[in-house]
């Protein structure tokens, strides 16, 4: 610590030890940066084994591959615990780097991995009479929280080894209803993608197509009965998308071209047959349409 330049002693600006130590805060600009890894995924077009961890909506959830790495998320939870248990001292600082890691205590005693999205402010903008808060996301199952500065710890290099076991994704080639990519999605659409994906032990199948500009992996999700979620979502009406709408437009092309005027006046009975409504989208693309339109 830097000495001070100001005379030893002046009785009207007196300051304890003790009052320098409560108003000692540590610049962020000396705060440790620990680095996460992220878990190495092939875009081959090959199905992956996945369970969804946490859903936002279909433009951004997150997956738990069905791995060895994964497999140790709740003892590698324990060994956190075990390491910060009875650490009793909180960081002196009043804000953290957007982006670094930590470790952090919830209302359940356990401890996690997180990053820092946000620093959070008090009404009245001054850190200095409120209680430090962020928001930060659970790296491991990718739910977001608001923590406190007292429940943050730095993290050990130890629990920087293994990759985060949440993985950023979103539905491939398939958007909002009503405004493509810069609509928000309704609560009914985050819904039926809800639904579709299953209870939380569902397993899909997951092809990663690319990783995208914003960091998130486009995916096509499908079920182990063969349901392509991303079609799916479309053909219920909750989405529209670009591949579905070009499918439908040549397979109407291709009717008119091939089609006999003489035919369609012959087999007109068979009309009374058909259902009075017809749907938005007749036509099912495989996994691979989706991949490779």
């Amino acid at each position: 610590m830097a000495k001070s330049i100001r005379k030893p002693y002046r009785e009207t600006t007196k300051i304890s030890e003790c009052d320098a130590e409560d108003n000692f805060t540590i610049p962020v600009e000396a705060l440790p940066n620990m680095q996460i890894p992220h878990q190495v995924l092939a875009y081959d077009g090959l199905p992956v084994p996945a369970m969804v961890s946490h859903i936002e909506s279909p433009s951004l959830f997150y997956l738990h591959l069905v791995n060895s790495e994964t497999a140790t998320i709740d003892s590698f939870c324990s060994s956190m615990t075990e390491y910060y248990k009875g650490d009793n001292e909180p960081l002196q600082v009043n804000q953290l780097p957007l982006g670094s890691h930590w470790a952090v205590c919830t209302s359940d005693g356990l401890w996690y991995r997180c990053q820092i999205l946000s620093n959070l402010f008090s009404d009245a903008q001054d850190i200095t009479e409120a209680e430090p808060r962020m928001k930060a996301r659970f790296i491991d199952y990718g739910h977001c929280s608001e923590v406190k500065v007292k429940d943050i710890r730095v993290l050990s290099e130890e629990f920087t080894l293994l990759p985060a076991l949440a993985v950023p994704c979103c539905l491939a080639k398939v958007y909002p209803q009503h405004a493509w990519e810069k609509s928000p999605w309704p609560l009914e659409s985050i819904e039926a993608f809800q639904k579709l994906c299953g209870d939380p032990d569902s397993v899909l199948h997951t092809y990663f197509t690319k990783l995208n500009w914003s960091s998130r992996n486009e995916v096509i999700l499908e079920t182990t009965e063969g349901l392509v979620i991303n079609e799916e979502l479309v053909l219920q009406g909750y989405a529209i998308s670009k591949v579905l709408l070009q499918a439908v437009n040549k397979d109407e092309a291709s009717c008119e071209a091939t089609s006999d005027p003489s035919e369609a006046v012959e087999n007109s009975g068979d009309l009374e047959t058909l259902p009075s409504k017809k749907p938005t989208v007749d036509i099912k693309l495989s996994v691979k349409d989706f991949i490779y339109f």
